[in-house]
């Protein structure tokens, strides 16, 4: 795809509005509508904190006058601490000409990652009443940018979000139309998103595929002595996960994999790998579980009802052929499973739980399942799976987690996990990218 920044806008007016947690809407269609008014070629930019990718000093006078408005209503404030290592931001964007809502453009969000890769994170195009909402979810960062693009008529618009503080993002958006000459793009299945960015250009029911994390993987690791308190090494089990959503024009999931690899198991104890997709959601599936070789051993389809469960890798003791959590051993991958799940109808973002859902481990001495934070209260209200301490059973870490090594504990590993978890996530995000080896299996 071409680089975005290169790309140049004719904007010869634009407005960033930067309130966030009000509305002032009314304020800044008024500034819109003078706007209209003034004799053409005349330049208003207003400022604010954030700004167009497209430069508004680049703008040229003699090209048409092209508005352009973003009114910021974005949420602040501070999201309850459960030891996440990833955020999911819920969207609303709403488009409008300015009187008017816009349908049929198109919105998406690119992750902008620290290493220059852009992924798409969501897409969608707008309906009649112009309103566009869902989610996305980035791994935690101490800078956390995304790019916002919106795509209509052949004009394309594109503006970066910097996520510090926002829980949510909620944005108006007013694009003048009277001056846009309409492009044809192709769109061989009528969905609304051209073919050049669409991910199933021959298939009407998808439009996207999110890959999640958008890079790597996540390392999702256990404590499997539940509901005793751990010994914080986080090495009972640990699996690596990568899930893929497929989206429709509409923003909304038709479609679920995942993909899962077993490699640590630092218990005595034996456990099963499970998930479970919260909320109303059923359909059809399909589970495959392969040897570290590649061979398939298990093949199975069936139809997964609303609450239920599909058991993705059996006992552990059959399916990785060492621990890889002595300091002698060199990492021997364990089985992996992939499984996809059809959806018997779309589901909104917004009604799924982010990514990997609900997956636990189901510990068959015990009896007893373990899960993440967040999901499951006391009848008291208190969390299920925060022990006394305040500690958690299970942790997902985005990319290389080096889980410790047996009799070691994670504060020895990860000499920054203690400001992060004493300070509810507020300091030392990227905790897990501090590592003292020594306490650690390396691989």
């Amino acid at each position: 795809m071409k680089s975005l920044i290169a790309k140049s806008l004719i904007l010869s007016t634009i407005f960033i509005g930067t309130f966030a947690c009000s509305n002032s809407e009314d304020d800044d269609l008024v500034w819109l509508l003078s706007v209209l008014n003034q004799p053409e070629g005349e330049n208003t930019v207003a400022g604010g904190s954030e700004s167009n990718s497209s430069n508004s000093a680049e703008n040229d006078a003699s090209e048409e006058s092209r508005p352009f408005s973003i009114v910021v209503n974005d949420v602040i404030g501070t999201p309850d601490f459960i030891f996440e290592n990833t955020t999911e931001y819920p969207l609303r964007i709403q488009i409008r000409d300015p009187f008017d809502p816009v349908s049929g453009a198109m919105v998406q969000i690119r992750e902008l990652n620290p290493n220059g890769v852009q992924s798409v994170i969501f897409r969608a195009i707008s309906g009649e009443d112009g309103n566009i909402s869902g989610t996305f979810t980035i791994p935690n960062r101490e800078e956390a940018f995304v790019l916002l693009e919106i795509y209509y008529l052949g004009e394309e618009y594109f503006f970066e979000i910097n996520l510090r503080d926002v829980i949510a993002v909620n944005r108006d958006i007013f694009i003048f139309l009277e001056n846009i000459t309409q492009v044809d793009n192709p769109d061989r299945d009528g969905d609304g998103i051209p073919d050049h960015l669409d991910d199933y250009p021959d298939d009407p029911t998808r439009a996207t595929k999110v890959r999640i994390p958008s890079e790597m993987y996540y390392t999702v690791a256990y404590e499997d002595l539940y509901p005793q308190q751990g010994d914080a090494d986080f090495n009972d089990y640990v699996v690596r996960v990568v899930n893929e959503e497929d989206l429709d024009a509409k923003g909304e999931v038709v479609r679920i994999r995942g993909f899962y690899t077993h490699v640590a198991k630092g218990a005595g104890y034996n456990h099963t790998l499970h998930l479970r997709i919260p909320g109303e959601v059923s359909g059809e599936y399909s589970l495959v579980r392969k040897r570290p070789d590649g061979s398939v051993y298990f093949n199975e389809s069936g139809n997964l009802n609303s609450g239920g469960s599909i058991m993705l890798l059996p006992e552990s003791n059959t399916t990785i052929s060492q621990s890889n959590t002595d300091p002698g051993q060199v990492l021997s991958i364990g089985d992996s499973s992939e499984y996809e799940l059809i959806l018997s109808g779309s589901v909104s973002r917004n009604n799924l739980i982010k990514a990997p859902y609900d997956l636990y481990v189901h510990v068959s001495n015990t009896k007893k399942d373990i899960h993440f934070l967040g999901l499951y209260k006391n009848p008291d209200g208190s969390d299920k799976y925060l022990d006394p301490n305040g500690f958690p059973w299970a942790l997902l870490v985005p990319g290389d987690f080096h889980w410790p090594l047996e009799k070691k504990n994670i504060h020895d590993g990860y000499p920054k996990f203690f400001n992060w978890y004493s300070s509810n996530g507020v300091e030392a995000s990227n905790w897990y990218e501090t590592t003292n080896p020594a306490f650690l299996f390396s691989y």
